[in-house]
């Protein structure tokens, strides 16, 4: 007649080991963003047979085949690369730059960005090219 009814409990949906998998995959792809060094614009690089690895801490220029300058994805004006690399740039402090430029821009254009990291006490510089898969 009096008959208890048990009570079940609600289930629960806990979203914190949903919100620990997100916060883990925005640090995986910020982290490897960074890494990625993509200059913004669509640059064939030239191939060469003999090739050597930067070090990591090397900052990538990339100049298009008009002669934009990019820094991170964005384009820059000269004057603009110049202030950013004098700010790069420490006193004692190793700086090496890696020219990622099209196969088909013209060389004033590497030779201005040369100049421009001269000015600014950079003298340790590279071309960046893609290494030869076969023999044509």
């Amino acid at each position: 007649m009096f008959e208890k009814k048990r009570s079940l409990p609600s289930p629960k949906l806990s979203l914190t080991p949903l919100l620990d998998m997100v916060f883990i995959l925005l640090i995986f792809f910020a982290t490897a963003s960074t890494f990625s060094q993509s200059t913004g614009s669509k640059i064939h690089l030239p191939e060469s047979k003999t090739t050597q690895n930067l070090s990591p801490q090397h900052i990538p220029i990339g100049i298009s085949e008009n002669g934009t300058f990019y820094i991170q994805k964005s384009p820059i004006s000269k004057s603009k690369l110049k202030q950013f690399l004098a700010k790069q740039t420490q006193p004692n402090q190793f700086t090496q730059i890696a020219f990622i430029a099209d196969k088909n821009t013209p060389i004033k254009y590497l030779v201005h960005a040369m100049d421009i990291c001269k000015q600014v006490g950079i003298n340790n510089m590279s071309i960046a090219e893609r290494k030869k898969t076969h023999e044509k």
